[in-house]
């Protein structure tokens, strides 16, 4: 298993990965699950800084199951997490969420789907915070 690539210590894009062609009908919308580049949710709970730059809508994927964590020969399988981004790298990621209005897609455990929230003034705040304190 090789570590999950990346770029200015971001996981990168799904499609810039070796990964098998899918085998199941992607017009049927079951066959598909969502996939979180920076992997996986033990690693990226430590911080909050960590968990907001997880749950970032553009740090998410949908993927068809069979080639991201449902069978062999799948994302998870050929590839181990990716190393944890610096502080300033997570930072930076967030904070140009923040500039565009990016929102967190976060899965709601009662109703069982993901909902889009927005990056409040005060999350921002917290997370600048924490950074400062960890650098």
């Amino acid at each position: 298993m090789q570590p999950y690539p990346t770029r200015n210590g971001l996981a990168i894009p799904t499609c810039e990965v070796e990964l098998p062609e899918s085998h199941l009908n992607l017009q049927n919308p079951n066959n598909w699950n969502n996939h979180h580049r920076e992997f996986s949710a033990k690693m990226f709970s430590h911080t909050m800084m960590l968990k907001t730059l997880r749950d970032l809508s553009g740090m998410q994927e949908m993927m068809p199951m069979d080639i991201h964590n449902f069978g062999k020969d799948t994302l998870h399988t050929r590839y181990s997490p990716p190393k944890l981004p610096t502080p300033r790298q997570a930072m930076d990621r967030i904070g140009e969420a923040w500039e565009e209005d990016e929102e967190l897609h976060i899965w709601n455990n009662d109703l069982k789907l993901y909902e889009l929230k927005p990056i409040t003034l005060s999350l921002y705040k917290a997370l600048k915070r924490e950074y400062w304190k960890e650098k």
